[in-house]
């Protein structure tokens, strides 16, 4: 998966997505499920190409409105690192942790998902840790295939 999100195989991706949930974006660990965009699998592609801003939530510390295009987004908030070279991965455990609530387990509860994080803990020494960033992946079995429910970036939050 992490080799699909890297290469933007947008049509490989739609092969991932859960067949009747979609796959849910979340710019941030504190997920919004009734705001944040939720992408059917046939329906990627066409947002790829599309030219289009779409709103996906507000940025943290400005509040100011996320309005990107779907390739712009996915810059900032989907593969922002090389998460297929990241240093730190986990399986149903949260590694990078700051100020905003996380609520990926009360959303996404292990007990019928898994949640992959990918994980760098800083860049540059000088921010000394606080320009962490993580992607994390969510997963739910359904039929005989496990299924992409939701990309959750986070990163340090004021």
């Amino acid at each position: 998966m992490i080799a699909v999100l890297k290469e933007k195989n947008i049509e490989k991706l739609a092969t991932l997505v859960h067949p009747k949930k979609g796959v849910q974006f979340s710019p941030y660990s504190n997920i919004h499920t009734a705001t944040d965009i939720q992408v059917q699998s046939g329906n990627l592609a066409t947002l790829w190409a599309s030219s289009s801003l779409t709103n996906w939530g507000t940025f943290d510390g400005s509040g100011d409105p996320i309005d990107l295009t779907f390739p712009n987004y996915w810059a900032e908030f989907v593969y922002n690192a090389n998460f297929a070279a990241a240093p730190q991965i986990s399986y149903n455990t949260i590694i990078g942790k700051g100020n905003m609530i996380n609520n990926v387990f009360s959303i996404y509860p292990a007990a019928s998902y898994i949640t992959v994080e990918y994980h760098f803990p800083g860049f540059d020494p000088q921010y000394q840790g606080m320009d962490w960033t993580s992607l994390r992946l969510v997963y739910e079995y359904t039929g005989s295939q496990w299924y992409l429910v939701a990309i959750v970036h986070d990163q340090h939050t004021m």
